[in-house]
């Protein structure tokens, strides 16, 4: 109960638990924390009921504070053992004095610090929900007003939350593991498809815009068209297209007229830049000659059209009194740059034994096209070299060193040759390995002359000299010690000292291994593959393929990609794989003549023709028609990056 007193003049209340005053309005008993009714309570005997807390007289609902929420309840002191309540009536202490506050014990002053304590973080933890609450309420408030929220849940009836896609998946490129080239005619001709670097592309025609048809007939005659007017159109493919799209340009400008017909280049990689490269003369006007201009332009894939023209800059070198021999030749490409070789001609004066001659001195300038740039770069120069000599009677002789550059398909490298080799890559601009004349045969260059170059590893080349199928004077060069290995002592062939290994066929797959057919008898035929780890497999026993085969020859076809050899045996048409098992049979090949025009380790695409039909289809491996393979088994799937390759093969 609470014990009422009367202090000055005014009622005032007393804690019936603890006896100390409460001042008037207070909630609570300022010393043992209990609850009261808020004001000051009515004497005894006036009739007036005080509010008890938690009722609805009290202004407050059960165990609230206002603004923050329900509270939990409040603890009460344990009873007289804990000496924080009121001591039993009719004991001391029982009263408290008028007039006077009783002294609390440290026991009291404890007490109260810990509710003091516990009614404060109430009220704070009351605050804090109460402003969370608010927060979710509006914030929902808001979602409902933008739209449904997106959630991960896998229920039909719940959108699925938006995953983030790479690249790949954008373009949706993955997913495309066929696409068949669309012919196309013009006046008559049919496109007629080919790989250049990285890209499917066809031979350029005289095609006014428009012009181009779809056909799937192989010839319809000559064209009428001449290439006077400068309007063309080829088809184009990369691996960045779903499917192929004719290209139509026009190569002059006013006052020119051709000088070469143009040539379409591209890179590698997996978005190749496309590239028209054409010479032009500038017509002679007045007293000024004409002269020559090579031009670029860049292929818009998606537009189909031209960038500007990027100048090769031959106008450097013309001569306005000279016809110069001007050529051009795509060289080699990387994942970024196309390399471009020009060449022409000029004259020099030497003298000799006293007369004055003149010599013709060959020029090669390698330029370089790469994508988005809008002038070409100048990566190297070279000229012929002239020298005199003299016998012992001191009569002299005019000796002329050419310079030859040679395009031999392989990633990001070119060969120039003077007297020696040199290996240059068109990415770094340098040359990677200067290479002897007589490389295969000390002081015989005519055996050595490089007919063939592979990309083998990070730093390995195969050279294949003249005598192309030699297995004798096959190596392997290592171009960071100059070092070469023969082939045939990798692939443990023994021979007598006057006994040739003669490969029938020898190329090389995507991942960079090679493989070699023997011939070793009449009775035993040789299939090896060499890894670029230099581990050396044989595909069966020499004896069963000369009895499958009958010696009948080369294999009908080979799938770089799958590591898959395509085998005529007496009866059937069979695929055997890497181990030499039979996985399959086969109807088509894949196309066996575009080894030379790009490197088989730098694309994940092989090229497959229909003769009967005129297409042209490439695939991730697969025979047209049937599913991809799963790249998931590393059979076949390429880097893409130009790590090994090959420029000539034995297909």
């Amino acid at each position: 109960m609470i014990v009422v007193t009367k202090r000055q003049g005014m009622m005032m209340a007393r804690c019936a638990r603890c006896g100390n005053e409460i001042p008037a309005g207070s909630v609570f008993c300022t010393y043992c924390g209990i609850p009261v009714a808020s004001g000051v309570a009515a004497a005894p005997g006036s009739g007036a009921q005080m509010p008890q807390p938690g009722t609805a007289a009290s202004g407050f609902a059960p165990n609230t504070v206002p603004g923050t929420g329900t509270l939990p309840p409040v603890p009460q002191p344990a009873g007289p053992a804990d000496n924080g309540g009121s001591a039993p009536q009719g004991q001391p202490g029982s009263q408290s004095q008028p007039g006077k506050k009783p002294p609390l014990t440290p026991a009291q002053r404890k007490k109260r610090k810990i509710i003091i304590a516990i009614i404060a973080a109430i009220v704070v933890v009351a605050i804090v929900v109460g402003g969370v609450a608010a927060f979710l309420i509006l914030h929902g408030r808001k979602n409902a007003a933008a739209g449904p929220a997106q959630t991960s849940d896998t229920t039909d009836a719940t959108p699925k939350k938006t995953q983030k896609q790479s690249p790949t998946q954008i373009e949706g490129k993955k997913a495309v593991s066929e696409v068949t080239m669309t012919n196309f005619v013009c006046n008559y001709d049919t496109s007629d498809w080919g790989w250049d670097g990285g890209a499917v592309v066809s031979d350029v025609m005289p095609c006014a815009n428009g012009d181009a048809s779809s056909s799937s007939d192989s010839d319809y005659g000559s064209s009428s068209q001449s290439a006077d007017d400068g309007q063309y159109a080829f088809g184009v493919w990369t691996p960045a297209m779903d499917e192929s799209k004719v290209i139509y340009f026009s190569a002059l400008k006013s006052g020119e007229k051709m000088y070469s017909d143009p040539v379409v280049a591209a890179t590698y990689g997996p978005n190749p830049a496309v590239f028209v490269i054409y010479a032009v003369k500038t017509k002679a006007v007045g007293t000024t000659p004409e002269t020559v201009h090579l031009f670029a332009h860049q292929v818009d894939l998606k537009s189909g059209e031209l960038s500007d023209r990027i100048d090769l800059r031959t106008e450097e070198d013309n001569l306005i009194n000279l016809q110069q021999d001007y050529k051009f030749d795509v060289l080699a490409q990387s994942n970024n740059r196309v390399a471009i070789e020009k060449s022409w001609k000029t004259t020099e004066k030497r003298t000799v034994n006293d007369d004055q001659r003149e010599v013709e001195i060959g020029h090669k300038q390698i330029m370089g096209l790469s994508g988005g740039a809008k002038q070409a770069e100048t990566l190297q120069t070279f000229k012929d070299s002239v020298s005199i000599s003299k016998d012992s009677g001191g009569y002299q002789s005019l000796n002329t060193t050419e310079v030859d550059v040679d395009d031999y398909h392989v990633f990001d490298t070119y060969v120039v040759k003077d007297s020696a080799y040199h290996l240059y890559s068109i990415d770094s601009n340098k040359e990677i390995v200067k290479i002897p004349s007589d490389y295969c045969s000390p002081g015989d260059t005519y055996r050595c002359d490089l007919q063939g170059l592979y990309r083998f590893g990070a730093n390995q080349y195969v050279l294949n000299p003249s005598e192309s199928y030699n297995g004798n004077k096959l190596l392997i060069l290592d171009a960071g010690t100059g070092k070469t290995k023969k082939v045939t002592d990798l692939l443990n062939i023994n021979m007598k000292d006057d006994q040739y290994v003669n490969f029938t066929d020898f190329g090389q797959f995507s991942d960079g291994s090679l493989y070699f057919q023997w011939d070793e008898s009449s009775d035993s035929k040789r299939v090896f593959i060499l890894s670029r780890d230099l581990k050396v497999t044989e595909v069966l026993d020499g004896g069963r393929w000369a009895r499958l085969m009958l010696n009948s020859g080369e294999f009908e076809g080979v799938n770089y990609l799958l590591k898959q050899f395509y085998v005529k045996t007496t009866d059937e048409n069979i695929i055997v794989d890497e181990k030499g098992e039979t996985v399959g049979s086969y109807t088509l090949t894949p196309s066996d003549d575009d080894a030379d025009d790009y490197d088989h380790t730098a694309v994940d695409w092989i090229m497959w023709r229909d003769g009967s039909e005129n297409t042209v289809t490439v695939t991730r491996g697969q025979v047209p028609g049937e599913p991809a393979p799963d790249s998931s088994d590393g059979s076949g799937s390429s880097s893409g990056d130009g790590s090994a390759g090959d420029s000539s093969s034995g297909d």
